[in-house]
């Protein structure tokens, strides 16, 4: 059986919005499994969410608070960063068309 230490969890909710924003969120800084901020609120169907890869390899796949390591949604694939000291990362923004909230996010198991 596989172990797997979960990345710190996303959540994000649905609130009313006239214009879109973007919203950024670091994955795996300071080589840690975490995202950084953890939590995100005010996200509106239309927003952007910019995952930024910065240190190994991580992903970002949407799951439940109940079950973190089961896929339920969208997903970024894993990300490698070949150079932490770089000055040019991966990132991943999907649109959010969330129909309901929170939002959990972790990395793959």
């Amino acid at each position: 059986m596989h172990s797997f230490l979960p990345c710190a969890f996303v959540l994000w909710c649905i609130t009313g919005s006239a214009k879109a924003a973007t919203f950024n969120v670091q994955v795996g800084a300071n080589d840690t499994l975490s995202f950084n901020p953890s939590f995100l609120t005010g996200v509106s169907d239309g927003d952007t969410v910019n995952f930024q890869f910065v240190s190994g390899n991580h992903s970002v796949v949407q799951s439940t608070f109940e079950a973190p390591c089961t896929a339920a949604g969208v997903s970024s694939g894993f990300q490698n960063v070949a150079d932490p000291n770089g000055s040019e990362f991966p990132t991943w923004s999907p649109t959010s068309k969330v129909s309901f909230f929170p939002v959990t996010a972790s990395c793959a198991c």
